[in-house]
């Protein structure tokens, strides 16, 4: 038999939202990181061939 006390903490506790907006807040935290993360890679190439035409053009010029 189930004790009536019980019954109702799990309904209290599947009926609170209070963790809901936090948890969708970390939820689009995340899919922002995930975004970024993917668009550094993308330019990371890129960066290091700049560079490497920079640093590569100021040796050619200092002789």
């Amino acid at each position: 038999m189930r004790s009536p006390r019980l019954v109702r903490r799990l309904a209290a506790l599947v009926a609170d939202r209070r963790g809901a907006s936090a948890i969708e807040y970390g939820l689009i935290a995340a899919l922002m990181m995930l975004g970024i993360v993917v668009a550094v890679g993308g330019f990371s190439k890129n960066l290091s061939s700049l560079w490497n035409n920079v640093s590569t053009n100021v040796d050619k010029a200092a002789g």
